[in-house]
């Protein structure tokens, strides 16, 4: 029996691509929210359409020749790949950046609560890596979901090369050869047919609406916040605050992250030690 997840699934899969190619022929310039995973994407998104931008895209991935869970997904990066292409249409594509260990632990909430969804209604994990079939055990305890992390998490250097990888490759902005104003905390960058504005997440809620608000020209842009890990109402939710706070982050991987060439181009060195401490666990307790 085909359930109603099934049902959007299946329709966004037949009818969404048509959609998108109405807004972008009806609605004006596309906004593009064009981010890594668990760095305030959804939020932003969800805060362009409430006020009123309607030829909003959220994206994680904008390569047609990488793997993805759903085929959808696949269709809307070779739709949106051909428009860039097209240096007819102009751009405004935004994008944050996160401390890499607060990204890569909400991260692996976000796989749980994903697997839990569709585990209830009958589906498959949506997965592109190999064990994935790891995270379908239910009930697991704060030990047993670190041990999932160290061993099972496939993507603890996605925020190191994320934006090489994705930005710069297929995009041809190289945001590393700029300049960024670490105090400010935001850049704009425009190139060809994108503008670009990059933030760091931890700014004030009220700084980034203020920037988002300049950047795409309207000022009754308000910022609301949705997907939110320490919110989400799952079976593993519960336990995030707790995973925060009792995880040992090993001195190694401590190094490799904030010593990392993507950590220090956007945070001041009082930044990378508030959190490297607090990672340390003198502010956790």
């Amino acid at each position: 029996m085909t359930n109603l997840l099934q049902l959007k699934l299946l329709a966004r899969d037949l009818l969404s691509i048509h959609y998108h190619r109405f807004k972008m022929s009806t609605f004006g310039q596309p906004i593009l929210v064009y981010q890594m995973p668990k760095t305030g994407s959804a939020s932003i998104a969800a805060s362009l359409k409430k006020t009123g931008f309607h030829n909003v895209f959220h994206v994680h991935k904008l390569d047609p020749n990488e793997k993805y869970p759903f085929s959808y997904s696949q269709k809307l990066t070779a739709f949106l790949t051909e428009k860039i292409n097209n240096n007819n249409i102009k751009f405004k594509l935004i994008t944050c950046v996160r401390d890499p260990i607060a990204r890569n632990i909400s991260d692996i909430f976000q796989i749980l609560k994903v697997n839990q969804k569709f585990r209830e209604n009958g589906l498959a994990f949506p997965s592109t890596f190999s064990s994935s079939h790891k995270f379908l055990k239910q009930g697991m305890n704060i030990k047993q979901i670190q041990d999932l992390f160290w061993n099972d998490y496939p993507y603890h250097d996605l925020p190191l090369f994320w934006l090489d990888e994705n930005i710069k490759r297929n995009l041809g902005i190289d945001i590393f050869s700029r300049e960024f104003p670490k105090d400010k905390g935001y850049l704009k960058i425009s190139q060809d047919n994108i503008d670009l504005l990059i933030m760091k997440l931890e700014l004030s809620d009220s700084l980034k609406e203020e920037q988002i608000a300049k950047f795409i020209e309207n000022d009754n842009f308000k910022l609301i916040r949705t997907n939110i890990t320490s919110q989400d109402k799952f079976s593993y939710s519960h336990l995030y605050n707790e995973f925060k706070k009792k995880i040992d982050i090993p001195l190694d991987y401590l190094e490799k992250m904030y010593s990392s060439k993507y950590v220090n181009h956007f945070y001041t060195d009082n930044e990378i030690e508030l959190m490297r401490n607090y990672w340390l666990g003198a502010e956790r307790i």
